[in-house]
């Protein structure tokens, strides 16, 4: 008999695009997390081993009020992670849900199974109790589909005369029923064996010129690529005795390029590699933001990596090797990107604000930021911008104030060589057939939109089925890595272009070896 796992897969998990709906006998990967819950038909007694996953935290995590001890839990063909109440370890029996769902922040290795049943979950919900969100007794009830749906039925409904579409507080009268997502049955035997892994899986790219950089999502291997408007083949190889990144890093290695060659920056620390030398070590102090201006680099980390508590270092490094601290700023650095003649710095504190850093270290703050109560992001480039809690995008002026919103909603920016582009959801009447999208294809998509660095009227715009990781400009062309894949995309083309990264470096090496 089949190993078979039960798993209920969020409607949040599906509606936002993360987990495309499950169909009755396709293979899906799940990073399941894992909670504990009576009285709904996603629970069940599990067996598992426990292994703490905080090292030496021996007292935990704190999370709100409380604490949490996050734990990885393995069963037989299946592994979970688990924000457990309570510090476990070894052999473990449990009552819960294993579950797909974004606010649980599952990360690691995906479990795989034939899908041989959905059913949609629904609720009821009292919203005359103080508690609205808790199902009543019994109130679960199932429904057998072939295909998940793409959108579910909140259960909420306009007052009268309510716009539909706009928020609305829900009608505290009724009872209401909630789809909350779908319970799906996997076959954890009846899979395929997975691909083997390739020689370079890409996690990363930086361009310059007719030069594209490809670090590895792990290992430390890093190729560089050359070509002009048509394909592109790998030129070189570098290789470097450096650390193997752990599975599901939240921050892995970023590339940072210019004319002689590339920083690599990440867990791992800062190294630098020109075209045609080796990859060495410049800081191995972890980097958890960095950018590349001019060919100097800026990085902020932590002085002390295991101590969330130690002082945070700002530091530019220079291609000869030269190190400047910038001590002023460096614990209040939130978001850091390049601007054509240095950096531009998002400072948190009480009065949260801009501050721009030349290449020199001279560091000028700007005023205290009006209308945004914190900086989600920073775009850099020749028309800097800044994003806020509701990823409006204002404009950034040179005395490092703030605009008003730009229209529309970005969910992320990226600037180089005096090209910008913003990642968005599609407009409401956006049409994927004109796109030259197979209807049957019901993956999210999202839009990356090039941005006219003189007007900021948008040039064009490809569909994109994962947020890019990193957007970059090679021979001409927008280039980025999402998912494992590198894609490049001529401004006014249709469809972008894969480069097979892997069989590009298999190329080079079989030349290499005859």
């Amino acid at each position: 008999m089949n190993r078979a796992l039960r798993v209920l897969v969020t409607a949040l998990a599906i509606e936002d695009g993360a987990v495309r709906p499950p169909v009755v006998g396709r293979v899906e990967a799940y990073p399941l997390g894992f909670t504990e819950v009576d009285g709904d038909p996603a629970a069940s007694v599990l067996r598992a081993r426990a292994e703490p996953l905080t090292g030496d935290r021996a007292d935990g995590v704190p999370m709100g009020p409380g604490r949490i001890w996050p734990t990885l839990l393995a069963g037989a063909g299946w592994q979970a992670i688990w924000p457990a109440p309570r510090p476990v370890v070894g052999e473990v029996e449990l009552r819960g849900t294993l579950l797909v769902d974004l606010l649980l922040g599952t990360d690691g290795w995906p479990t795989r199974g034939r899908v041989t049943r959905v059913q949609v979950v629904a609720v009821t919900r009292d919203p005359a109790e103080s508690e609205i969100w808790r199902p009543l007794p019994g109130g679960h009830r199932l429904r057998d589909v072939e295909t998940a749906p793409r959108w579910f039925d909140s259960g909420v409904r306009p007052p009268p005369g309510m716009e539909p579409g706009r928020w609305y507080a829900p009608v505290h009268a009724d009872p209401w029923v909630q789809e909350t997502g779908v319970l799906v049955d996997l076959d954890l035997d009846d899979v395929p064996p997975l691909p083997l892994r390739p020689a370079l899986l890409p996690g990363a790219v930086g361009g310059y010129g007719d030069d594209l950089w490809v670090a590895d999502e792990r290992l430390p291997l890093l190729v560089r690529l050359h070509g002009g408007r048509t394909r592109m083949e790998v030129v070189a190889e570098h290789p470097w005795p450096g650390e193997i990144l752990p599975a599901g890093q939240e921050r892995g290695r970023t590339l940072h390029t210019d004319a002689s060659g590339c920083w690599l920056t990440g867990p791992d620390g800062t190294h630098r590699c020109e075209r045609d030398g080796p990859v060495h070590l410049v800081d191995d102090v972890p980097v958890w933001l960095a950018a590349a201006s001019g060919g100097t680099l800026a990085t902020v980390s932590r002085r002390d990596p295991g101590d969330p508590r130690s002082p945070t270092a700002l530091r530019l490094h220079t291609r000869d090797g030269g190190v400047i601290e910038v001590p002023a700023a460096a614990d209040r650095v939130v978001e850091l990107v390049a601007v054509p003649d240095g950096f531009l710095l998002a400072l948190q504190g009480d009065d949260p604000r801009l501050a721009h850093l030349d290449r020199a270290g001279e560091l000028l703050e700007g005023p205290p930021l009006t209308g945004v109560r914190h900086v989600l992001g920073l775009v850099g480039g020749v028309r800097p911008a800044l994003q806020g809690p509701e990823a409006e995008l204002r404009p950034v002026d040179v005395d490092l104030r703030v605009g008003d919103p730009l229209p529309g909603r970005v969910l992320r920016g990226w600037a180089m060589d005096g090209r910008s582009w913003w990642w968005t959801h599609p407009p409401d009447d956006w049409d994927p057939t004109a796109a030259g999208i197979d209807p049957t294809d019901d993956r999210q998509r999202w839009l990356l939109t090039e941005i006219d660095a003189a007007t900021g009227a948008p040039r064009g715009s490809v569909a994109v089925t994962s947020p890019p990781d990193h957007v970059t400009v090679a021979a001409g062309r927008a280039v980025w890595c999402s998912a494992g894949a590198v894609e490049r995309w001529p401004v006014r083309g249709a469809v972008p272009e894969l480069v097979d990264v892997a069989a590009a470096l298999a190329r080079f090496r079989g030349a290499a070896d005859r």
